[in-house]
């Protein structure tokens, strides 16, 4: 389960990279669909509460642990903590 859990992080940061590259326009509404069905699934939606938690979980790592690491990359580019010195 921890393996499957590492390679779908890995996987799901490579596809972040490889759709940013070729069509972010495609990349952030693919997060964006992703970021909603995990808002309905938080806030108990009876349609989403039918999707098994596993599934949810993945979705989750795909959507949230590339879109968290964009947002902490973006915080430090904009309060300098990136500057090249």
């Amino acid at each position: 389960m921890i393996l499957l859990t590492i390679l779908i992080i890995v996987g799901s940061n490579l596809l972040f990279i490889y759709l940013k590259k070729r069509n972010p326009i495609v990349c952030y509404l693919t997060y964006g669909v992703g970021l909603f069905i995990v808002v309905l699934w938080l806030i108990r939606n009876p349609i989403i509460m039918k999707i098994p938690d596993f599934y949810l979980q993945i979705l989750g790592v795909f959507v949230i642990a590339p879109f968290l690491k964009q947002l902490i990359w973006l915080s430090f580019k904009f309060t300098g903590l990136l500057e090249r010195r």
